[in-house]
Parts: structure tokens; C-alpha cells; sequence
């Protein structure tokens, strides 16, 4: 049931999502990767939601719809539909680094910036999307030479409180961006978006995303009852894509032990990564694979349409199971 709750919502809307860029991932260390192997998936998902400064500017009606309505009916949906692996450590995210292009990985720390003579190695703000994060979940600024040594905790830098009882940070904002479109004109992306979200860092045992962001778009967003179920139903989608179902995070999905679907370097980052989609590349025979429908309907008649297709094995069971007839195949969603 948790899964089809999920898959059904993912499935219902058009999508509008943030990727990543390959220097703003990053992984942040929690528990410790043996202790999180021997635990089951009981946690019920606890999201701790921060409002940007953002959702002050709006008018009183548009804030109340956000804050007493909307974030927390999506919160409780999927707080009520998903379970994790219980984590005890409060939440301390990684700061952002000066020079983007190169990072350190040091095994149960925080990510490594590169540190150059007496500059530090961190940038005075760390952001994701459309938020800034606050200076109290962040850690503490870890740098290395550009050489890889002197890994060390910059003198003088201080981590802050973290998140504690939590497993997901989600930070919400409301700023009309240029991914937001209006009423007359299309957005960047193509479309009129009442809301689009996105990941920023994952935990380093699991991989899990457990911090992220949700834009609503105040120009697109409307206070009148008739609205709210569409408006609800777009909040719970795209709040989805920030916990996971993204295409930036197939190459990060897990088998049922626990191990990597896709290859892995030595920081524990897929191999390979496309610049131009800005995600890395997954293992197409246990994650996701492409297959040509030659029976593809469209206004025009018939024709070929290549899909792609979730293949993991708890998909296609769940699929099996509410099919007349089993299938080896998973599904045609789009991705």
C-alpha cells in the first residue's frame, strides 16, 4: 500500500522537477552505516518543514492557505504513507564550498571543500533551489589542500544544532520564478507550475534524501475552496520528487540488502554522469529500462513510442498483483 500510494501520486500529475547539479549533491553522514544495515523499515517518515522569509511576503490569505492547509496536509499524507530506516542523529547538513568543482569525501564526515593557503573552503551561505539554509542545521566547515591532504575542521568554524527527531528537511518557499510561468506566458520549463521541489543531500549510509526544498508559485497558487484538492494533490507530487522519485536519484537506488543497483566509484558516486540532463546515469537492467511500443495511439493513428520502464523487483510485483495477468514487464509511466 505505501508504494502504490506513492507510485499513484507520482503518476498523477505532469512533472516539474529541480535537478541538482552534480557539485550540489552531497551526502551527510548520520548514523553509522553498520547500525543503519541492521535496522528495518519501521520509521514512520518524520518531515521537519522550515518557512523561508518568502512566505511572510504574501498576503495573509495566501500564507494561511500555505502554512495551516497545504504543507501540513502534504506532510501528514506522506509521513502516513512512507516508512524509513529509524535514524538517531540529528540532521547537520553540508555547507556549500567555494570552489564547487572539487570536493573531498573523508568516510563518516561531512563533505570536504578545497581550501586554498588561508582562504576557507566554505561559502558564507549554503543554498538549495530557492532557499537559503539556516546557519543552525548547518555543520561545521570541513576543508582539504587541493592536494587531498590536511583534511580538517576549519579553526574558528562552528556546526550548528541540526534537525533532531527528523528524517527529512524540507524547506519551503514562494517566489514567482522564472519555473513558475504566469497566467500569460509559459515558464522555463515549459509549462505553468503551481509548484516544482527537489533533493539537495542525501544521507551517506543509505543514500535516502533527507533534505530539500518545495517552491510554490504565489501568482499561480489560489485561495478559493474549489482549488484546494488540485492544489493539495500538486503540493504531494512534487514534494515527492524531493524525497526521491527523481531522475537525478536512479543511479542512487538501493537493491533489498542494501547494495548500490548501479556501479560505484571510491567516494561511493555512480560512474558515470550526464552533463547535458545534469543527473547521473543508472544501471538500465535492475532499475530502469527503454523499450519501443509499437502500438502507440495518438491523434495521427499508430506508432512507435519508446517508454521507459521501472523494473525493480517490488514495482513489478506490485504490478502483478493487481494485474488480471502477470507481467515480467513493470509499466510505461513516463520518467
Amino acid at each position: 500500500m505505501l508504494l502504490r500510494a506513492a507510485l499513484l501520486s507520482f503518476l498523477s500529475l505532469s512533472q516539474a522537477i529541480y535537478v541538482p547539479k552534480q557539485h550540489e549533491l552531497s551526502h551527510v553522514p548520520l548514523d553509522p552505516v553498520h547500525e543503519i544495515k541492521k535496522r528495518n523499515f519501521d520509521q514512520s517518515l518524520r518531515i521537519s518543514v522550515f518557512y523561508d522569509a518568502s512566505i511572510d511576503d504574501l498576503d495573509s490569505a495566501k500564507k494561511n492557505l500555505i502554512q495551516q492547509q497545504l504543507l501540513p496536509d502534504a506532510k501528514n499524507f506522506w509521513s502516513g504513507s512512507l516508512n524509513v530506516k529509524q535514524t538517531t542523529s540529528p540532521i547537520l547538513l553540508n555547507r556549500d564550498c567555494v570552489t564547487a568543482t572539487r570536493v573531498y569525501y573523508v568516510a563518516n564526515q561531512p563533505r570536504h571543500c578545497e581550501r586554498r593557503l588561508a582562504r576557507t573552503g566554505c561559502k558564507s551561505t549554503t543554498t538549495c533551489g530557492t532557499v537559503q539554509v539556516q546557519s543552525s542545521h548547518l555543520q561545521a566547515c570541513y576543508s582539504c589542500l587541493l592536494d587531498g591532504s590536511g583534511c580538517e575542521k576549519e579553526t574558528g568554524s562552528v556546526a550548528g544544532s541540526g534537525v533532531s527527531n527528523s528524517d527529512y528537511v524540507l524547506y519551503v518557499s514562494s517566489i514567482q520564478t522564472s519555473d513558475c510561468g504566469a497566467s500569460s506566458s509559459e515558464s522555463a520549463s515549459g509549462a505553468e507550475n503551481v509548484a516544482y521541489a527537489g533533493h539537495c543531500q542525501l544521507d551517506q549510509a543509505t543514500d535516502r534524501p533527507i533534505f530539500g526544498f518545495v517552491n510554490l508559485c504565489p501568482d499561480r497558487l489560489s485561495t478559493s475552496p474549489d482549488s484546494y484538492d488540485q492544489q493539495l494533490a500538486t503540493v504531494k507530487h512534487e514534494i515527492l520528487h524531493a524525497l526521491g522519485f527523481s531522475v537525478a536519484l536512479y543511479a542512487f537506488f538501493r537493491d533489498e540488502n542494501g547494495n548500490p543497483r548501479t556501479a560505484r566509484n571510491d567516494d561511493n558516486i555512480p560512474t558515470k554522469y550526464d552533463s547535458d540532463g545534469s543527473y547521473y546515469l543508472w544501471n538500465s537492467s535492475s532499475t530502469i529500462t527503454t523499450i519501443t511500443r509499437p502500438d502507440w495511439q495518438t491523434r495521427s493513428g499508430t506508432t512507435n513510442h519508446d517508454v521507459n520502464i521501472v523494473v525493480t523487483p517490488k514495482v513489478k510485483s506490485w504490478l502483478e498483483s493487481i494485474l488480471t495477468a502477470p507481467s515480467s514487464r513493470a509499466s510505461s509511466w513516463r520518467i
